[in-house]
């Protein structure tokens, strides 16, 4: 696991910061927690049951990345005032984000960091700790 990080999950084979996990959660999810990822609660993602999206962004580093989703989700995001996306495409942390699986209240099978990557190198290690450290008292 990248940077020495042990975790109990599952990774899928997915991409990189894709994990498959129940939450279980301590109260029901109010309307504020459901601002900023794609949607925290619900997807239409046929392998998921919700995304959390504790960051946003990356950098182009393949020509893989030529054509990425995230990318092109992003700015549509930010040209509709979500401001999770006020800074575009440009690698942002979400602070207030860390804590939204905690607040559902159904387990659920979550794609974490649709639009990012938790392991970018410019992500502090502290950071990915907390991420997983949410997975961890979520379950």
């Amino acid at each position: 696991m990248p940077r020495g990080l042990g975790t109990t999950y599952k990774a899928r084979n997915q991409p990189a910061g894709c994990y498959e996990h129940s939450y279980a959660s301590r109260e029901d999810e109010p309307a504020a927690s459901r601002i900023g990822a794609l949607s925290t609660s619900a997807t239409s993602i046929e392998w998921t049951d919700a995304t959390w999206t504790p960051l946003t962004g990356c950098t182009k580093i393949s020509p893989g990345c030529q054509h990425c989703y995230a990318e092109r989700m992003a700015k549509r995001l930010q040209a509709m005032g979500n401001p999770n996306y006020a800074n575009g495409f440009k690698l942002t942390l979400h602070e207030h984000m860390l804590d939204v699986p905690l607040r559902w209240r159904k387990p659920r099978s979550v794609f974490v960091n649709s639009m990012s990557d938790l392991f970018h190198k410019d992500v502090p290690e502290e950071y990915v700790q907390r991420v997983f450290d949410v997975m961890r008292r979520a379950s």
